[in-house]
C-alpha cells in the first residue's frame, strides 16, 4: 500500500451533480463514469488502492472509502472515491467501515471529525505510518494498520496466494540486486582493474540501482487483479 496523490480537480461528471439525499438516489453511472474511473486509474498508476495489484477498467471497482450504503451523501464525493480490485472491494471490505468508537459513527450529512476510522485511506493517510514490511509480510504498527491488514486479508496465503507470492518475489528480487551491488562493489576495490572492466562493472551497479528504484516507484505493479469469475472461485470452499 502506497500513498496516493489524487488530482485536486474533480472529474467533470462529478462537478455538476447533486449529492444523493437518501440511499435509493445513489446512481452507479455517476460514480462509475468513464472520466472518474480513468482519473482514478491514472492517479493510482493502475493499481488497487489497498493491495497494489494491477487493476483494469472492465473488471474492477470504484471504491467508496466510506461505504455508499451508510454514507450515501458521499457517493459522488471525489475525496471519498478510490479504485480497488474486486477482492479488496467486493470480497473483503464490502460495506465495512470500522471505527475506534462505533458510537461516533455519522449517519447523516454533517461533520465527520468525530469519527476515527480504523481503515487506512491511502489518499489521505501516509500508509507507512501504519504498516511496515517484515521481509515480504506486511505488518501493522498501529491499530489502523492492523485492522486494515485483517479486513483486507493482505497476508492471507490461502485466499490471496498471488498477492503474497508476488510480494515475496519482489522482496527476493530486491535483495538479489542489493547483493549484486555489494559483490560488484567489492570487486571494484581490487587494484589494477583495466579501465574497460571498471566501466562494465560500474554499469552493472547502475543497472541494479535502477532496478531497485523501479521497485520502489509508484509504477511498480504486483499481480494482475482477478476477474469477477476468479474472485468468485477464490471464495469457494
Amino acid at each position: 500500500m502506497r500513498k496516493i496523490n489524487k488530482l485536486a480537480s474533480v472529474p467533470p461528471t462529478l462537478k455538476n451533480v447533486s449529492a444523493p439525499t437518501n440511499p435509493s438516489e445513489v446512481c452507479e453511472t455517476v460514480y462509475r463514469a468513464d472520466d472518474v474511473r480513468q482519473q482514478l486509474m491514472k492517479d493510482q498508476f493502475h493499481k488497487c488502492a489497498y493491495c497494489d495489484c494491477r487493476v483494469t477498467l472492465p473488471y474492477n471497482d470504484v471504491e467508496h472509502y466510506r461505504p455508499k450504503a451508510s454514507y450515501y451523501w458521499l457517493a459522488y464525493e471525489w475525496s471519498n472515491l478510490l479504485y480497488a480490485c474486486s477482492l479488496c472491494n467486493r470480497t473483503y471490505k464490502k460495506a465495512s467501515f470500522p471505527l475506534v468508537d462505533e458510537s461516533q459513527k455519522v449517519t447523516a450529512p454533517g461533520s465527520l471529525e468525530a469519527e476515527r476510522p480504523l481503515l487506512i485511506n491511502p489518499a489521505v493517510d501516509i500508509p507507512t505510518d501504519h504498516v511496515k514490511f517484515r521481509r515480504h509480510e506486511i505488518v501493522g504498527v498501529t491499530d489502523k494498520g492492523r485492522e486494515t491488514i485483517k479486513l483486507l486479508h493482505l497476508n492471507d496465503r490461502l485466499n490471496r496466494p498471488e498477492l503474497v507470492a508476488d510480494r515475496e518475489r519482489l522482496y527476493e528480487q530486491y535483495n538479489l540486486e542489493l547483493d549484486k551491488i555489494d559483490k560488484v562493489g567489492r570487486i571494484l576495490l581490487e587494484p589494477g582493474l583495466p579501465r574497460n572492466v571498471l566501466c562494465e562493472l560500474q554499469g552493472v551497479i547502475e543497472l541494479s540501482k535502477n532496478s531497485i528504484g523501479l521497485m520502489k516507484s509508484p509504477i511498480c505493479l504486483l499481480y494482475s487483479s482477478p476477474s469477477p469469475r476468479d474472485a468468485t472461485l477464490s471464495r469457494m470452499p
